[in-house]
């Protein structure tokens, strides 16, 4: 058995889900556990939820969480960047006012229009990309005439060595650039195996485009009503932990303290992401539930600790001693 003592591990967590569940302790959990179950239980009897439960959670905390720091990490700390990025966000929302309150509206449906911002995600998943890409040979295969990879082994692909391949990405393939991902007339078009930050085959993520989109739209809120420096001046590379082969992404080695802020125009600003009607009806009058994401903040000017603590939350977990006093994300 290949990592026997992971998957031994992984079989502990599914049955402590099995027990949670069989204990209906999702009647006491979050709305999200609530909906999350009732959905999944159409479906699927209680192993099975318990199996999926145990992936999403690997998935949600382990990959997305990290995937969204260094997407957001490598906007603020490139001004230009930032700049370009806040305008393209900006370009994509609508505002009108009532009651003295702007509410502000970026469609997720119109993420294709995104390029930018969904090109820094791809191209963080590139760069900061570790794990693995494991392959089960089908057949005898010789590589190059001389490594043969007998049928019936496995294959571990070291992900890092296909981001940095200088064969598929050119000479800039240690230089984090996001512009290598827009499609444009200027950038020569990348090999369709090369950028693997979704895995690929049988093992493409299920959730690319539910993950894009949240981390899309958290990035352009973030951008466009908060200001964030470095707590000590300047912005270090922080490193990354590389010691987990088994995530997509590694978080940052050393934590990353900053000042976070509202922007003067996004004070008593009400932000709403969702999809819009033109996507609805194009779907028979139902959107998917993965296009669908909504934040509202209202009077951010008063409620910048709630804010902050709950984008804080998202990106590093709960650690309220951290959130008392100047409002600092890690």
């Amino acid at each position: 058995m290949l990592a026997s003592k992971g998957f031994h591990g992984r079989e502990k967590v599914v049955h402590a889900m099995e027990r949670y569940f069989t204990a209906k302790g999702q009647d006491c959990g979050s709305d999200l556990v609530q909906v999350r179950y009732k959905i999944l239980s159409q479906q699927f009897d209680l192993q099975d939820i318990a199996r999926f439960e145990c992936v999403n959670g690997i998935a949600l905390l382990l990959n997305t969480v990290p995937a969204a720091f260094w997407t957001i990490y490598h906007v603020f700390s490139d001004r230009k960047l930032l700049r370009t990025v806040r305008e393209e966000a900006l370009s994509l929302s609508t505002s009108w006012g009532k009651d003295g309150t702007t509410t502000g509206k970026i469609d997720l449906a119109i993420q294709k229009d995104m390029s930018l911002l969904t090109a820094i995600l791809h191209e963080s998943l590139r760069y900061r990309g570790s794990g693995i890409g494991p392959r089960f040979v089908m057949e005898d295969t010789m590589l190059n005439d001389f490594y043969l990879l007998r049928k019936g082994a496995f294959v571990i692909i070291p992900q890092r060595h296909l981001n940095f391949n200088q064969s598929a990405w050119g000479g800039s393939a240690n230089i984090f650039d996001p512009a290598r991902f827009l499609k444009n007339g200027s950038n020569p078009k990348l090999h369709p195996g090369a950028f693997r930050g979704w895995g690929g085959g049988a093992n493409l993520c299920a959730g690319k485009r539910f993950a894009t989109k949240v981390i899309d739209a958290l990035l352009a809120i973030m951008t466009i009503s908060y200001e964030m420096t470095s707590a000590s001046g300047d912005w270090e590379e922080p490193g990354q932990d590389l010691s987990n082969i088994s995530l997509a992404i590694g978080p940052p080695k050393r934590k990353v303290r900053v000042n976070l802020t509202p922007r003067t125009e996004a004070c008593q600003r009400r932000g709403t992401f969702g999809v819009s009607k033109r996507e609805q009806s194009s779907r028979g009058g139902h959107a998917r539930p993965e296009s669908m994401l909504v934040i509202n903040d209202s009077k951010l000017s008063s409620q910048t600790n709630s804010m902050t603590r709950h984008v804080f939350l998202l990106l590093h977990g709960p650690d309220q001693d951290r959130i008392r006093g100047q409002p600092k994300i890690q």
